[in-house]
């Protein structure tokens, strides 16, 4: 984590407990907040345990003393290499292709006619998706794959907020919604790859597989490797790429390998924490909102 720079400091950990009002008011106003405490209850650091005079205008001065830096324009906090190149599945012929998360000014917001930017799909010499980070977020922690490998993908450019996002990864994602998610975008991948779609039925073939083997691995080490042709499966995947494997072999290993998520899926304990991303979110919109 960041070890302060004024927007976020100190990481998550630094401040007792994990409520915004102690993030604001724990600081140069702890004093205050100590001596509050210790004239009300001497055991309670919650806001209600405190009569509303006193931490009040502690959370009015710590709101409007935090420091911010001017923005008045879409900044890009994460920009992630994607597709064949970060799988280690390319041929000469394959594109570059990225995704980015980038943060609008938050005063933005509160114009009259205010409609939340769509996602940005960019073609030229490799293809581009682009979020607001809220739009991201919401996917994120609705597990949708390509979102989730967003957040594990090889780093382009990133800032604080973009680091500090990538750091949220085990607090955003969830068995349940995972396995939901990414089963259901394999059946699309699979769709495709038995409609021969495009006439590129190769390729939707080693998305099916690669998936759901995404998921399998999430499911057993709460990650999953982007680049993967470093894994067992690799050698696997380069053959259904080239067109080398017959279709039958491909839904069969597709099967066992949801059959493999499944159990996973039963012994998995992972818990999400979204408050946690909750807090991440409000903290980065107040940082710009002037």
């Amino acid at each position: 984590m960041d070890s302060g720079n004024g927007h976020y400091p100190g990481g998550y950990d630094q401040y007792p407990g994990q409520s915004l009002f102690g993030r604001l008011v724990w600081g140069k106003d702890s004093h205050h907040l100590r001596r509050a405490r210790h004239a009300h209850h001497p055991s309670c650091w919650q806001c209600h345990s405190l009569p509303f005079w006193l931490y009040t205008p502690l959370l009015v001065k710590a709101a409007f003393t935090m420091p911010y830096e001017n923005h008045d324009q879409m900044q890009t906090i994460l920009n992630v290499l994607v597709g064949s190149q970060a799988h280690g599945l390319a041929t000469e012929e394959s594109d570059r292709d990225f995704r980015r998360v980038y943060v609008m000014p938050t005063k933005q917001m509160f114009r009259l006619g205010f409609k939340y930017p769509a996602t940005q799909w960019t073609k030229g010499e490799g293809d581009e998706t682009a979020w607001e980070v809220g739009q991201f977020l919401m996917l994120a922690t609705q597990c949708h794959p390509l979102a989730l490998e967003t957040l594990l993908a090889p780093i382009v450019t990133a800032d604080q907020w973009g680091n500090h996002l990538r750091a949220l990864f085990p607090a955003i994602w969830s068995p349940a919604q995972a396995f939901e998610a990414f089963t259901n975008y394999a059946r699309n991948q699979r769709t495709k790859f038995l409609d021969k779609k495009d006439e590129r039925p190769a390729k939707y073939a080693a998305a099916y597989i690669r998936v759901l083997d995404n998921l399998r691995e999430l499911l057993e080490t709460g990650t999953f490797t982007v680049q993967i042709s470093s894994t067992a499966l690799g050698a696997t995947l380069l053959q259904i790429k080239n067109g080398e494997m017959g279709m039958g072999h491909v839904v069969d290993l597709g099967e066992d390998l949801l059959q493999q998520c499944r159990q996973h899926l039963r012994h998995c304990t992972h818990t999400p924490d979204h408050k946690l991303v909750q807090d991440f979110l409000t903290t980065l919109r107040k940082a710009f909102l002037l």
